[in-house]
């Protein structure tokens, strides 16, 4: 028989040893987790460093000095009573100076100087846009005369090329006075009338814009004269410059060599009526309707000249 202190391995005891598992393993896995959780818990209740500071800075701030305070008891002994405003009449400050704390690392004062350059290019901002907004209502405002005068220019021509017709003049006193397609129609059928015909005419033509007729009154100065004759665009272009100018001067022609006042619509039958009953010869005269002369209800009806009579541009001051 063997030593009975060693076992049998024939026996159940190696068999339960095996399935029994080891407990330290087991032990340690299971106090780090709930370790870990633990700690997890406490990160999720407890307040950051700086939440803590913002936190206990709010319940000093609201606390209120007591006499204890060496600085608060000199106070009351000069006469100060709590919650009285500072100063003889106790209208300064009766709270304290608020604590700013400045966020990040910016420094002092550059908070306050960001914002008096930001006011700054705002301002800017602001001032550009308003000369913009003037510069564009200036120009609006130019475009909308110079379109203004420019269609009461057509429109005075066609007056003038009519009146010049009934009195049976061939040949305008300057070319700028009549409308260009008039004038150039009306060269069309000069030529088509006859050799002889054709070189009177031309010779006239020749003659009348080759005379100094800055000398003339009511007529507009034209430098170019010889670049102005050679087409039609170019004397429009040279036209734009002085439009205001030569509707005056037009104006003027009309009731000289006419007695029609272009502004009042009406043709007068003398000088001396011209004189008396029109108001002026200036565009603020114009009182009556547009088509109250007969001689612009014809020239409205014509389909050979256009005439362009805007109703702004008749009472318009």
């Amino acid at each position: 028989m063997g030593d009975p202190e060693e076992e049998d391995y024939m026996s159940d005891a190696f068999l339960k040893k095996l399935d029994s598992a080891p407990p330290g393993l087991v032990t340690v896995r299971s106090v780090a987790r709930d370790r870990y959780r633990e700690e997890a818990s406490k990160k999720g209740t407890q307040l950051s460093k700086t939440v803590k500071e913002a936190v206990l800075r709010e319940e000093g701030l609201k606390k209120h000095v007591d006499s204890s305070n060496k600085g608060f008891g000199l106070l009351l002994k000069m006469g100060y009573q709590p919650g009285q405003g500072l100063g003889k009449n106790a209208e300064g400050r009766s709270e304290p100076v608020p604590i700013e704390i400045p966020d990040g690392r910016g420094g002092l004062g550059l908070a306050s100087a960001m914002k008096e350059r930001l006011h700054a290019v705002r301002e800017k901002r602001r001032l550009m846009l308003k000369a913009e907004q003037e510069q564009f209502r200036t120009f609006m405002a130019e475009k909308f005369k110079q379109c203004r005068v420019r269609n009461q220019l057509v429109a005075v021509r066609s007056v003038c090329y009519q009146l010049d017709m009934e009195k049976s003049i061939t040949v305008p006193i300057h070319p700028y006075y009549w409308p260009i397609q008039a004038d150039k129609e009306d060269t069309e059928t000069r030529e088509d009338t006859s050799s002889e015909a054709e070189v009177v005419p031309k010779r006239r033509r020749v003659e009348h814009r080759n005379f100094d007729l800055s000398d003339l009154p009511d007529v507009p100065p034209n430098p170019n004269r010889e670049e102005c004759s050679n087409s039609s665009s170019e004397s429009e272009d040279e036209t734009e410059r002085y439009s205001e100018e030569l509707l005056g001067r037009i104006v003027r022609y009309l009731r000289r060599k006419h007695s029609f006042c272009f502004w009042c619509s009406v043709q007068y039958d003398s000088q001396e009526q011209l004189t008396r009953d029109c108001p002026g010869p200036d565009e603020v005269c114009g009182s009556n309707p547009i088509y109250a002369s007969p001689l612009l209800s014809r020239l409205a009806q014509r389909d050979s000249i256009p005439v362009l009579v805007p109703s702004s541009a008749w009472h318009y001051c």
